[in-house]
This record gives structure tokens, C-alpha cells and sequence, in this order.
């Protein structure tokens, strides 16, 4: 009897077992292939693109190096993780897929097609803002799109006057269906084709996708040698990806939560050489006014600089004969709600939507209804989502009105500058009712407008999109609310009451993406984004123009109201200081964005810092320029002190809202 009865059919099985083997091998390759690309290309923009390309540089731990700098070796170490996962890791995990059977192409092909959709929309924001974005901040945007969907087009390179069902946009997506399907088509036919070529005989075909594996993974092995000192971008596009959309929310400092509330408001104004409350000469000396707060959209100093020539905006001048007037004055972010949140609350808002989940808020508005002042805040119903409707509740508004557009004739209704006019208006009638029939009750009241037409990227109002200069479009937009500023004085000299109103002109912020300027260097702060003008109307107090020549803050305007209006409840968490106070000129005031750029900063005496959270980096200038920041050296005083700066504000503050919001 044979030893080996079987011998004779093993060799058909072990050709078959080795066909499907290969057949295994090729699909596995094309379902990743696409990810893995991402993540080489993804990286590649990372590294070499608009921020390591340009003013901020590579750090390494001890000193600073530019890209030029550095050798080959230096520069493949930068890809070492994502060469890792594309081939050790992903390999691995295509081995364990494996064992699910029939089902491993589609588990596969599912893994692949998410972390490659993941990739695709963090990659679209560095492209926008310069930085991956965290789930919140994504989430808002997305409502914001649904609230705002002409500026979404824009965002997306789409014409906004025209219907998502345009002819153009049908053909477009025709055209991307249609890529879709020859992509399939190409990828089904280089599967039969690599199949079929690796089935033939041939050292040359049966060897060469081992010796190319060979070399991908010697490449590996050589990327990891620490030919440099790793920075954070020394980790995969895709961790970092992953990271920053579900990176660890801050939780309470255990530094500051056993601090009393004396103790914990010493800390914040050591650290932050706040000056303590401190009566002035205009402490009370506006009691009994009203207050109107007009906050600006998108409203940029290098726009409208507070000293500058307002020949065209004559409401905005009238007011400015008698006001302080700031042209370095910040956004403490920039983002509306948090922005506004800051005016009111007089803190920094370093929470994120976290913040909206709570129940009270102290703040101008708390302050001045306990008085008995009536409050509101007026804007378009298309700006506000849920968590902004709850965050105005929250400051103690007695009315939040979200205005609809004027009915307009048909004609009119076809422009989308002119409709955002209309919501503004609805809101800026609204106002002048209630304002009017507070007046005839003889009631106090303070009261915020938040127009929307000059929300970025800026329309052109003058030349029906002829103008192609960003700057004179946003002047544009400022001289059409310079006209309801013109019917809210009237108004006011109408019913006798200009003379005992405060009013309140700044900006939430200023331009923040490369699509509302392509200019702005993304994912760094700038001036550009964050000084905004102040004008503070004070009739009675001042008979000229008052230039402040220190920085202030948005956290500022709450006590410089209060404090003309001599209301001390409600005061206890405020971290800002009246706009007079010349200690403000020794004061650290921070300008914050990490959830928003990655980076986070803040002005001492006359320069600006910067610390890029993501990048371990830190940087130094006399001015907020993100094309003239120093990088500083990582391990100096410098820049240690700089990095404290920032983590300490944000250790402070969890403990700081989690006392003040009650």
C-alpha cells in the first residue's frame, strides 16, 4: 500500500489554496490602499504645507530647526507612524479580518472607507482653518451650515446663488458618480489583473511584491531610529486626526478646586496681573442711563480702525466725538456665542459647548435685571442654534428675540445680501419698538444687537460681485449697519433719551478662514482675527474723544458698564477691568483659539505669545503677525513660561466656571 494514497491530489489543492491566497492578498491591498495613500498625502500638507512651509518652524526639544535643515533620514522620521500603519498594522489587521470569512471584504472595505472619511473631513478643515477640529466644534458647524446655507456653499467652493439643483451642481455630481464608478471599475480590473499576473510562472512576477513589501518595511525600520527629537507631528496624520476629534475634554484641576473663591480669584489675578476693583471717578456717574450694545459681525480693526476716517460711516463718527475709543482692543475668541459671552460674562471662554449645559450665568444682564432693567438681545433667526438660545437664557435675558425677514417684493428676495439685510432689519425694528415702548414706561433697560450681514466670507454689496478686494467688501457691509446705528440715534433723540444712553460699538471678531480672505495665514493667531474697534458712547461723562493707548478685552466691556452704572451684585467672577484703568497696561490678556486654530496666546506689555498646543510650539512677537512670530526655543524660560501661561488659565478657569455658573 502507498505511503501516500493522497500524494497525487496535493498539488491541485496547494495551487488553488495559493490562487485564493493571492486573491485574498489583492483585495486586502486595494481596500487599504486609498487610506494609506490619505495618510502619506495628509501628512505630506501637514508638514510641508502652509504652516511648516511658511513662519513657523519645526522644534525640536533643545533648539529650533527649519525644514531646510534637516537631512533625508530627519525628514522620513516624520512619516514613521504612518508608515507603520500602512505596513505593519494595517497588514495585521487585515491578517485578523481575514478570519471572518466571506465578510472580510466588506469589514474591510467599511475600516477603510471610515478612517479615509475621517482623514477627508479633518484634512478640509486644516485647509480652512489651519488645524484639525474637535467633535464639538465640527458638530456646530454642520448646524451652522443648516442655519446658513448659502455661506456653506461658499465654504465648499459651490456659487451661492445658485440652487443645490442647478444644472451645473446635477452635473457636477453626474461627474463625481461617474468617477465613483470608473474608480470601482479601475480597481475590479487591477484586482483581475494582479490576480492573473501573480498566477503566472516568473521569478521576476512572483518575487517583486515581496521585495517591494521588503523595501516599504525596511523604510519603517529606518524611520524609527531617532535621527531627531520627536515633536508632536512626529505622530500619524490619522492619530492625529482621531485625536483631535475625540481628544479628552478638561476635567476639574484638583490645584484649584480646594482653592475658596477669595483664594481662587488671587490665583487668576496673579497670574494674570489683573488689577483688583477699585472705584474711579466714573464709578456711578451714568446711573439711571440705558445701555445698547452693537456688535459688529466679522468686524475687523484693519476694516474699521477706531481712529481712523469715518467719512462714510457719519453715525459712527457722531458717536465717536464722545466716546473712548480703542484700536487695540481683542476678541477673546473667535467665535460669536463665545465672543458674546465674553461681553456679557466678563470671562474667558475657555469651556467650549460645555458651557451651555448649565443653569445661570452671572454677567451684565443678571446684574442690571436685578435693578430692575429690562433685557434682550435681538438678531436674525437664522444665526442661533439650540445651545446659543440657551446660552442667552442662561445671562439672564428677559426676551430673545430671533426676528424673520420683511416681507419684500419678489425681485428684491432673488439677492442674498439683500435678504440678510432684511433679517437684520426685522431684528433692528423689533428693538426700536420695545425700545420705544420702554421709554413711554419710563423703564430701564440694556439691550444687544447682533447683525448678521457682514458674516464671512464677505458679499459684495456694491458691484453685484465685481469687487474683488476683501477689505473695501467689508467696509461695504460696515457702512450698512452704520445706517441702522443712524435710525438708532434718531430714535433715541426722538424720544429724549440719547443724552442718558450708553452705547456700545466693537466687534465679535475678525476674519478667521482662508475662504473669508485667502490671505490670512490659517492655523495662527493674527490680528486680523482678533482686534476689533471699540467705541464706548459716554454722554455726560465725556465731551471729546478718549484714545485708550493700552489692550483691552471683550472681558472688559461688562465692568466698564457696571461700573459706570454704579452696580456692584453679581460681580464677584468677573476677570476683567473698567477700560480706564490704566493697570491694565502691566496686565497678561489672552487671546484664545485652541479648540478653533490649535493655538492659543496672549499679550504682556508689549508683546504677543503664542502656544500651539498641537505642536508643542511656542512663539514671540512685538505685534499679533502670524507671518513675523520667533519661534522659541523649546526648554527656555521663555518659552516654558509661555506654555504655564496658557495651561494655568485653563486649569483656573474649569474650577472658575464650575464656581460662577451656577
Amino acid at each position: 500500500m502507498p505511503e501516500n494514497p493522497s500524494g497525487a491530489e496535493s498539488p491541485p489543492v496547494t495551487t488553488a489554496s495559493r490562487k485564493s491566497n493571492q486573491k485574498s492578498i489583492v483585495a486586502m491591498v486595494l481596500l487599504w490602499a486609498p487610506t494609506v495613500l490619505a495618510m502619506l498625502v495628509v501628512k505630506y500638507f501637514i508638514v510641508l504645507g502652509s504652516v511648516f512651509g511658511g513662519a513657523i518652524t519645526v522644534v525640536g526639544l533643545d533648539h529650533v530647526l527649519r525644514w531646510s535643515d534637516l537631512s533625508f533620514l530627519q525628514r522620513l522620521s516624520f512619516w514613521r507612524e504612518d508608515l507603520l500603519f500602512a505596513f505593519v498594522l494595517a497588514p495585521i489587521a487585515a491578517w485578523g479580518i481575514s478570519v471572518a470569512g466571506r465578510y472580510r471584504a466588506w469589514i474591510a472595505g467599511g475600516l477603510s472607507f471610515a478612517l479615509f472619511a475621517l482623514l477627508a473631513v479633518q484634512f478640509a478643515n486644516y485647509r480652512v482653518v489651519g488645524r484639525f477640529l474637535g467633535l464639538d466644534l465640527i458638530v456646530d458647524t454642520l448646524r451652522w451650515g443648516i442655519d446658513h446655507p448659502d455661506d456653506m456653499k461658499t465654504y465648499l467652493g459651490m456659487n451661492p446663488d445658485r440652487s443645490l439643483f442647478a444644472p451645473r451642481n446635477i452635473g457636477a455630481l453626474v461627474g463625481l458618480l461617474a468617477l465613483a464608478g470608473g474608480g470601482i471599475a479601475l480597481a475590479r480590473l487591477l484586482y483581475r489583473r494582479l490576480v492573473v499576473a501573480l498566477a503566472r510562472p516568473g521569478l521576476v512576477r512572483r518575487n517583486l511584491p515581496p521585495a517591494l513589501y521588503g523595501v516599504a518595511l525596511l523604510l519603517t525600520i529606518v524611520s524609527w531610529y531617532p535621527w531627531m527629537k520627536p515633536t508632536p507631528l512626529h505622530s500619524s496624520s490619522l492619530r492625529l486626526a482621531a485625536t483631535a476629534l475625540f481628544g479628552p475634554g478638561g476635567s476639574q484641576s484638583s490645584e484649584f478646586s480646594s482653592l475658596s473663591d477669595a483664594q481662587l480669584q488671587k490665583r487668576y489675578r496673579t497670574l494674570t496681573f489683573s488689577p483688583g476693583p477699585e472705584r474711579s471717578e466714573y464709578s456711578g456717574r451714568a446711573h439711571g442711563y440705558d445701555v445698547i450694545l452693537y456688535v459688529l459681525e466679522t468686524a475687523p480693526s484693519r476694516v474699521l480702525p477706531a481712529d481712523g476716517d469715518l467719512g462714510d460711516m457719519p453715525n459712527l463718527r457722531k458717536l465717536r466725538e464722545r466716546a473712548w475709543i480703542n484700536t487695540h482692543h481683542y476678541s477673546t475668541f473667535p467665535v460669536t456665542n463665545r465672543a458674546v459671552l465674553s461681553i456679557l460674562a466678563s470671562m474667558y471662554p475657555t469651556g467650549g459647548a460645555k458651557l451651555f449645559r448649565r443653569e445661570s450665568i452671572p454677567g451684565l444682564m443678571r446684574s442690571v435685571g436685578s435693578s430692575g432693567y429690562a433685557t434682550a438681545v435681538y438678531m436674525p433667526h437664522a444665526i442661533s442654534f439650540e445651545s446659543e438660545k440657551k446660552m442667552y437664557s442662561m445671562l439672564g435675558l428677559n426676551r430673545v428675540v430671533l426676528a424673520l425677514a420683511n416681507p419684500v417684493p419678489a425681485e428684491v428676495e432673488q439677492s442674498r445680501w439683500r435678504r440678510r439685510e432684511q433679517e437684520d432689519e426685522s431684528a433692528f425694528d423689533l428693538m426700536l419698538d420695545d425700545i420705544t415702548r420702554w421709554h413711554k414706561e419710563d423703564r430701564r433697560y440694556a439691550v444687544t444687537f447682533l447683525p448678521q450681514i457682514a458674516h464671512g466670507p464677505w458679499i459684495d454689496v456694491t458691484s453685484d460681485g465685481a469687487e474683488k478686494n476683501v477689505l473695501r467688501r467689508g467696509r461695504a457691509l460696515l457702512r450698512l449697519q452704520d445706517q441702522l446705528l443712524g435710525k438708532l440715534i434718531g430714535r433715541l433723540q426722538d424720544n429724549g433719551r440719547l443724552e442718558k444712553t450708553l452705547i456700545v460699538v466693537t466687534g465679535d471678531h475678525g476674519i478667521r478662514t482662508s475662504v473669508e480672505d485667502p490671505s490670512l495665514h490659517s492655523g495662527a493667531l493674527d490680528d486680523y482675527t482678533f482686534c476689533v474697534p471699540l467705541f464706548v458712547f459716554a454722554p455726560g461723562l465725556l465731551n471729546s474723544t478718549v484714545s485708550l493707548p493700552w489692550v483691552t478685552s471683550h472681558i472688559d466691556i461688562e465692568p466698564t458698564i457696571l461700573d459706570l452704572l454704579g452696580v456692584e451684585n453679581g460681580r464677584e467672577f468677573e476677570q476683567g477691568s473698567p477700560i480706564w484703568d490704566d493697570r491694565l497696561k502691566a496686565r497678561v490678556t489672552y487671546l484664545l483659539a485652541g479648540d478653533y486654530f490649535g493655538a492659543d496666546g496672549y499679550h504682556h506689555v508689549d508683546k504677543f505669545f503664542e502656544w500651539n498646543q498641537a505642536l508643542s510650539a511656542a512663539t514671540e512677537d512685538s505685534s499679533l503677525d502670524a507671518e513675523r512670530e520667533t519661534p522659541l526655543a523649546v526648554g527656555t524660560a521663555e518659552y516654558n513660561d509661555v506654555r504655564a501661561r496658557i495651561q494655568a488659565l485653563y486649569a483656573i478657569q474649569r474650577t472658575w466656571f464650575s464656581r460662577a455658573i451656577k
